[in-house]
């Protein structure tokens, strides 16, 4: 062709080779440019130039520029999805091993996370669910104790019969009383909460009826049943209708079941498994009168001020005598009751516990990390066994996405399968377990969305977590180095070492802390209080009807030796007040006793002596204090004067500090002072040796004759052991996370082992044929891990050092010192585990016959 012959415009012929579909593209174009060319000849430049452009831009249609069909494309994207699964399965199967433990670990670790999940969510929903929960407001009178304002929970009858007609803007108000009693019906007998409502209770609180009246406590002999306390009285009977005694201090009712309540478990703070009107019991009325919760339901938001100025202005009505006990009377929204916490005092609603939620919840972290950790190192071992695959598909055309597609796909399955496994170890085993050591009521509400969505963003994220850095190392493989084994697996082993030693190393710090807290438990268990447990009953919640009776009657026992009154019993005598000091203000225990209560309980002498009932000055200034009452005043001397509410006292002894809370809590300074016989709601008996099991009996014999039914008698020593329960909990949740850490790290083991013993067969069959016996086989396997274990052993000893204190200060005040040995002893154990892990497959190397392992080479 000749070059200056004409030629068709480039703007045209670049237009239409950039839309033009590749695959239509030469045909189009050659049509074209022929037709250019003709017309070229018959019809001259200009015309031939101006038609080739109008032919392309007529050409400029859908059909042409369309490069896939979107249907081709989604059936390809669904057969690619589909092979990856159809792989995915065989390639589990045919690592089933590994598989197993990569599953069982992720398994675990759901488990937990799910059970922390439960604890953690509760305190955010309690009682969240009633409809009308924003317009609630409790009633809250700011009392002056001591010139400082404290907000209660409670008020008082004067406070309720006054709001009806004086603050406006409020549409109901519902009382709430929760007390304790006897139900028996059916045979059947127990002590159970029983809480006293107005009718319009399930007005405001929308607890569910399952059964019965939609409304019910509209009659004063009816009661109102929890599902789960109907079906322990009825078992599977219809209880509609049915008759139900309820004694409440000696005083029997019976009332008929008007309806059956579903259980709310955790979801609510209130006590709610039987409900009776308030006016069913008109002896109990200036008992319930005296403190009751009180709740206003405020439908308009702009009255919520009104009602605020409303009751503030009660003060005024109120006697003179009252009025002064009060700074001011405010209110607290409903749903904000847990925000408060123990600063309400008297409060159902004990507040947010977020040292706990922190607790669990980093104990489910350190779990799923653990079986992250796990699960990477198995699976980078595994697609390094599978470099031959890879290579040939890339070789044929797989890119990098589509491998890390692959690999994502099978992680997923496996991921997938753990959840399910999770959830069924989650409510089949360790929420019953965690219910029993919590002693918490926890179960999976699967209608509810929140559990679902946390469901699936775990499972997004262990299949992201655990899945992405071996598709990464799947994917960045080459196959020219796959191929003639040239790759170096050396960056892989290092990252694989790096997890297993941070895996190991938690493993140590789990079980040290377990053996520090097993310690501690025992270590506090042989401590000495600071008074006598043995040979001594505690008879508490007396009333001051039978004080007197019960004290005489018990006085004629033959084996008491001594018996001594006071307010609340060792382990929870007394009340906190300011003590003015030295012109200072010091929080104190002050303990209300008779004289010979300290001499009773076997406090121990310091300085100076015991209260004297014959001293006249004891009765009315004398006191006895503790060491950590001289510690936090800075006396330090018999006779130091201090002042309570303008009353002056004298100390004329001083205690041993004695652990009246347990080891958990830490000592109060303490003051133990002569009080009214009014008070007195407690005995203290001293009984001789050997005699505390005749003696229990006789007492309870006098409890029965004189119809004392609300008192409870048990030995000091039982009390007691009652304040290890929590940290016994504590003890067996570090216990199981021990345990849970170290079956991970042996897994972790157990898998890299196998697959290390898989890929290296041939290396082993051949040291078999030369003589290689069974130790230097074991020490060819160990070899990689005596420096990741050495490593591991040394960071998780120091962090265990560094980190128990800290632990141990969330679960008790008192502990003993830090012992070294305890270190040791988590090392050997840990080593015990893994070389006992190693053995067995190592036995199995030993066993196997060289002939098989290189047969087929």
């Amino acid at each position: 062709m000749n070059s200056k012959e004409p030629q068709p415009p480039k703007w045209a012929d670049r237009f239409l080779s950039w839309y033009c579909n590749p695959k239509l593209l030469e045909q189009i174009q050659g049509d074209v440019h022929e037709l250019f060319y003709w017309r070229l000849e018959e019809k001259g430049p200009r015309k031939a130039k101006r038609s080739f452009a109008w032919d392309v831009i007529r050409l400029f249609r859908w059909s042409n520029i369309k490069r896939k069909s979107n249907k081709t494309q989604k059936l390809n994207n669904i057969a690619m999805f589909k092979n990856y699964f159809k792989i995915g399965l065989r390639n589990l199967w045919k690592q089933r091993m590994p598989s197993l433990i990569n599953g069982l670990g992720l398994a675990l670790a759901i488990a937990c996370c799910l059970v922390a999940y439960q604890f953690s969510i509760k305190d955010f929903i309690v009682d969240k669910f009633h409809e009308n929960k924003d317009q609630i407001y409790l009633v809250t009178p700011v009392h002056l104790i001591e010139g400082t304002p404290r907000y209660y929970a409670r008020t008082v009858s004067d406070i309720n019969k006054l709001i009806p007609e004086n603050v406006a803007g409020v549409e109901s108000i519902v009382r709430y009383y929760p007390g304790f009693g006897g139900v028996s019906a059916n045979d059947k007998e127990f002590w159970q909460t029983i809480s006293f409502v107005d009718p319009e209770f399930f007005d405001e609180f929308t607890f569910p009826i399952k059964l019965g009246e939609k409304k019910p406590l509209k009659e004063r002999g009816e009661v109102v049943l929890s599902e789960s306390i109907a079906e322990k009285l009825f078992d599977r009977e219809y209880p509609i209708g049915k008759t139900v005694n309820i004694s409440i201090r000696g005083i029997k009712q019976d009332f008929i079941i008007s309806a059956v309540m579903q259980d709310r478990g955790h979801e609510t703070n209130m006590s709610v498994d039987i409900m009776i009107n308030y006016s069913s019991m008109p002896f109990l009325q200036e008992m319930i009168g005296a403190s009751t919760y009180t709740f206003l339901s405020i439908p308009n938001k702009e009255s919520v001020q009104t009602v605020a100025s409303g009751l503030d202005k009660l003060l005024t009505l109120l006697p003179e005598d009252k009025a002064a006990q009060y700074r001011s009377i405010e209110m607290v929204p409903f749903i904000r009751m847990m925000d408060f916490g123990e600063q309400l005092v008297g409060t159902f609603a004990w507040g947010i516990n977020y040292e706990g939620i922190l607790i669990i919840g980093a104990i489910a972290l350190f779990m799923l990390t653990l079986a992250t950790f796990n699960y990477i190192n198995i699976s980078t071992v595994m697609a390094m066994s599978r470099v031959k695959e890879i290579g040939v598909r890339k070789v044929v055309g797989s890119s990098r996405l589509h491998i890390v597609l692959q690999f994502l796909t099978e992680n997923f399955i496996l991921c997938l399968l753990s959840v399910l496994m999770g959830l069924a170890l989650a409510k089949g085993l360790f929420l019953p377990w965690f219910n029993i050591v919590a002693d918490e009521y926890f179960f999976f509400d699967f209608s509810n969305p929140r559990i679902l969505i946390f469901i699936v963003s775990l499972l997004t994220f262990v299949t992201l977590a655990s899945g992405v850095y071996p598709a990464y190392i799947a994917a960045r493989m080459q196959p020219t180095v796959i191929f003639r084994n040239a790759g170096s697996k050396k960056s892989k082993r290092r990252l694989t070492g790096v997890l297993l030693t941070i895996q190991l190393a938690l493993a140590l710090i789990t079980l040290v802390n377990a053996l520090m807290f097993i310690y501690t438990e025992q270590h506090n268990k042989r401590s000495d209080w600071g008074f006598e447990r043995s040979n001594r009953l505690a008879l508490a919640n007396v009333s001051n009807n039978n004080f007197d009776i019960l004290r005489n009657g018990i006085e004629g026992i033959s084996g008491v030796e001594t018996i001594s009154s006071s307010y609340g019993g060792i382990t929870g005598l007394g009340r906190f007040t300011y003590v003015d000091v030295n012109n200072r203000s010091v929080l104190m225990r002050i303990a209300y006793a008779q004289a010979d209560y300290a001499e009773t309980m076997g406090l121990k002498l310091l300085k100076g002596r015991f209260l004297d009932d014959e001293i006249v000055e004891d009765q009315s200034r004398g006191i006895i204090v503790n060491e950590t009452f001289l510690r936090r005043t800075g006396l330090d001397s018999i006779n130091s004067k201090i002042a309570i509410d303008s009353t002056e006292l004298v100390v004329v002894g001083v205690v041993k500090d004695y652990f009246y809370n347990g080891f958990m809590s830490p000592i109060a300074p303490t003051i133990i002072k002569i009080g009214n016989g009014e008070d007195y709601n407690h005995l203290t008996i001293k009984v001789a040796d050997g005699k505390v099991a005749e003696i229990e009996a006789a007492v309870n014999k006098v409890l029965i004759d004189t119809e004392t039914t609300e008192a409870v008698l048990m030995p000091m020593e039982n009390i007691l052991d009652d304040y290890f329960i929590d940290s016994t909990r504590t003890q067996n949740l570090m216990i199981f996370c021990a345990s849970v850490a170290i079956f991970l790290a042996a897994m972790g083991i157990f898998g890299l082992v196998s697959l290390n013993i898989k890929h290296n067969i041939k290396r082993f069959g051949i040291k078999k044929v030369l003589g290689a016996e069974r130790k230097h086989l074991y020490k060819d396997i160990c070899k990689p891990f005596a420096l990741i274990s050495i490593i591991a052993f040394i960071i998780g000893g120091c962090a265990s050092v560094i980190l128990i204190s800290p632990i141990l200060e969330m679960a008790h005040s008192y502990y003993p010192e830090f012992n070294l040995a305890l270190i040791l002893s988590g090392i050997l154990l840990l080593l015990l585990v893994m070389v006992s892990t190693v053995n067995t497959q190592v036995r199995k190397l030993v066993r196997l016959n060289p002939v098989d392992t290189l047969r087929n080479e």
